[in-house]
């Protein structure tokens, strides 16, 4: 291979995190409010096991995104062109936004048909996902070769991630609303509101494509794709130290972001179109993006891996609080209710104002106290891995950033569709039953809590805590002694 000089683009980290600004909108409105739509608006009258067959539909999708990201990085590993090995793939990018607002687009009321077409669509936007996600994640460790550059770039990643993630759960509810006051209530204004998003996220990765330029001294990989996907689970940095983390990660936050809205309509009683649901599950974002300065400055002084564990355990621990919303020792709701007699004397229980304003207070500041370490887990994940794929090269002698991406999402996406699927499960199981009762107006009981929306906190805390202490053996832990793995 000639060596040619490389002269990497002025901002080019810049241009490069915003990349993932326009997709995270795009990523975060599908996470969180397609299973939603599909259950509440798309199937006009679901049945009790529909939650169950749509997200399963959803983990169908996400899981095959997993499996295509293999070939797909065997290709962009190897591929070289004019313009490098990553970014030719950001061509199908208009294909990618395709399908994102197909998906807001069902023209059927056959629930066959209608989830035939959530599978058609919704896995067509996983695919397209990888081919161009996989590669734009696989430039980091080229443009950014030293430790500190790799940490910064991620935090402006992360930054741009946490708010397009905020937009995503924030702007769709409201270009809908914008849309309803033209259109009316129809389903057909969650495919206008899709429109903006999709052609932000198109300047996004045109951003990228333009303003970042390649290294051309990048060796290529010469094993085939079999051999270079076994080769990455060799390196015990990445399995299962790393892999633990990620996976475990995927599924946590695939259940509570797709719980918080229903938390906030089924548990406090907030209305669908009400923009306070979009809040709880912003609040959780905008936790992560305050903590970004303090993880950046606090990673040179206790390190980057050794804080990205504490971060991931925190997380899990964290995760258990949301079982406690509504939940507080002597401020329960028998002591917010009144009591009246109705014309056939029987007595009906009303729950004051005050009460309801209290649950909805203490949702947002239990959520906000939950997402503080995600903005740790973000920043410095993507740092520990480039440091993980820096060692392979060590041991085999070539850069294989796009296989790793996709070793990862293999994995990855069968967790974030085992969140959605496990999501399911819990409320076909428990549904929207109440975990205590004193009483309502309809049965003489007072719900206090939804047990299978209550339920995801813990059991995602449970996860992310296994996570965690898989990767205490992670063998570039700073301070531990770095040998051949």
């Amino acid at each position: 291979m000639t060596v040619t000089e490389y002269k990497p683009r002025r901002y080019q980290g810049g241009f490069w995190a915003f990349g993932n600004f326009g997709s995270s909108i795009m990523s975060n409105v599908l996470n969180v409010f397609i299973i939603a739509f599909y259950l509440g608006e798309v199937l006009v009258t679901p049945s009790d096991f529909d939650a169950l067959f749509v997200t399963t539909v959803t983990f169908t999708a996400k899981l095959s995104e997993g499996l295509i990201n293999v070939p797909i990085a065997r290709f962009s590993d190897n591929v070289r062109t004019r313009f490098g090995r990553r970014r030719p793939f950001f061509l199908l990018t208009p294909i990618w936004v395709f399908f994102f607002v197909l998906t807001f687009a069902c023209p059927f009321e056959d629930t066959f048909m209608i989830l035939v077409w959530l599978l058609i669509t919704y896995g067509g936007f996983r695919w397209t996902n990888a081919a161009v996600v996989n590669p734009y994640l696989a430039l980091l460790p080229e443009i950014a070769p030293e430790d500190h550059q790799r940490t910064l770039y991620n935090s402006y990643r992360t930054f741009f991630v946490l708010v397009g993630t905020i937009l995503g759960i924030m702007s769709f509810p409201i270009l809908r609303g914008i849309f309803v006051d033209t259109y009316g209530e129809t389903k057909i204004t969650a495919f206008y509101a899709t429109l903006p998003i999709a052609i932000l996220t198109f300047i996004g990765m045109a951003v990228v494509f333009f303003g970042v330029q390649e290294n051309p001294n990048i060796a290529t990989a010469h094993l085939s794709m079999i051999e270079s996907f076994k080769e990455t689970f060799k390196n015990k940095s990445f399995f299962p130290s790393y892999l633990a983390t990620v996976s475990t990660l995927m599924l946590a936050e695939s259940m509570l972001l797709a719980a918080l809205p229903m938390i906030a309509q089924d548990y406090i009683g907030l209305a669908p179109d009400d923009l306070l649901v979009s809040l709880i599950s912003g609040i959780f974002v905008v936790s992560a993006i305050l903590s970004i300065p303090i993880i950046t400055m606090l990673s040179r002084r206790i390190g980057k891996a050794k804080l990205y564990y504490y971060c991931c355990l925190s997380f899990g621990i964290l995760t258990w609080l949301l079982i406690f919303i509504g939940q507080v020792p002597f401020i329960t709701p028998e002591n917010s209710v009144s009591f009246t007699m109705t014309a056939d004397d029987t007595l009906q229980a009303v729950t004051s104002t005050a009460w309801k304003n209290f649950t909805l207070v203490q949702a947002f500041l239990t959520i906000l106290v939950v997402g503080i370490p995600v903005g740790g887990v973000m920043v410095l994940g993507y740092s520990v891995f480039s440091d993980v794929i820096d060692f392979d090269e060590k041991r085999t002698g070539q850069r294989r950033e796009s296989m790793y991406f996709a070793a990862q999402g293999v994995v990855d996406w069968f967790f974030a569709a085992a969140g959605d699927l496990m999501l399911g499960i819990l409320l076909t199981l428990f549904g929207r039953e109440y975990l205590s009762s004193t009483f309502t107006t309809e049965s003489g009981l007072l719900n206090t809590g939804p047990v299978g929306l209550l339920l995801v906190g813990p059991v995602a805390g449970i996860i992310l805590i296994l996570g965690a202490i898989v990767f205490r053996k992670y063998p570039l832990m700073e301070g531990r002694e770095q040998k051949d793995v």
